[in-house]
């Protein structure tokens, strides 16, 4: 699997022009902007509403964990709490979710 850094929300809409991604990680605090406001965006977006999203954050206040249920977001975790687990159960079921498309 190739990974793919983008450092602002800008940089990760360029990447994101580039092509489709198995898994977007996005952190909620960001030079340019929220994560958190950045998952709302890309719901938005039929190009990415289905790409699953997990996004970390050091301060989870009630408003992020709202934004984030709205668009969707599969996991909003603290960076401390963060493991591989959350990136392995979300390919699961990303996977799971192809195999019935096809």
């Amino acid at each position: 699997m190739r990974v793919e850094f983008a450092p602002s929300i800008e940089a990760a809409r360029k990447a994101l022009s580039g092509g489709d991604k198995a898994l977007i990680l996005l952190d909620n605090n960001l030079p340019d902007g929220l994560g958190a406001n950045f998952a709302l965006e890309l719901a938005c977006d039929d190009r990415h509403a289905q790409t699953p999203v997990i996004m970390v954050s050091d301060w989870p206040s009630p408003g992020m964990w709202e934004k984030a249920a709205s668009a969707g977001v599969l996991y909003v975790v603290n960076k401390s709490d963060f493991d591989a687990r959350y990136i392995d159960a979300v390919l699961r079921e990303f996977q799971a979710r192809k195999r019935w498309v096809n």
